[in-house]
């Protein structure tokens, strides 16, 4: 099978998921971002990120990503989207999220540990403060 990994700014293990899909014998592509398309013969992988210094909320960002209307036509079509989210409260709540849409979470795992929700102040300075739940 033949993958797209999707790539934001500040993206986390984008290159590990390539490499690994490959060690596995499969096709992997990075796309970037900006990019509006998706072959429907490819399955999708979102990794995780960090972003811009962690300062800003990744997912938020990237949502408005033009990217993110092929991902969605992809699951749409019913094309393999893969993805993690930590076995806790945020998990759980982005997985009801998901199913709530219509999205199918079939390949969404749930892995041991914390989502990485990390709450970030920043003041008037520009000086920010981070607590990771």
């Amino acid at each position: 099978m033949r993958f797209a990994v999707v790539q934001f700014p500040g993206s986390n293990c984008d290159q590990d998921c390539v490499h690994a899909l490959q060690v596995l014998g499969q096709e992997a592509r990075l796309v970037w971002h900006q990019e509006t398309k998706i072959d429907p013969s490819e399955g999708v992988i979102l990794p995780g990120g960090f972003s811009y210094g962690d300062y800003l909320r990744c997912g938020a960002i990237a949502r408005f990503s033009p990217i993110m209307g092929a991902v969605k036509a992809a699951a749409e079509r019913g094309q393999v989207v893969v993805g993690a989210v930590g076995d806790d409260v945020f998990g759980q709540s982005a997985i009801k999220n998901f199913t709530d849409q219509g999205v199918n979470t079939e390949y969404l795992a749930t892995v041991p540990g914390s989502s990485g929700v990390a709450p970030i102040w920043v003041d008037a300075d520009g000086d920010n403060r981070i607590i990771v739940v």
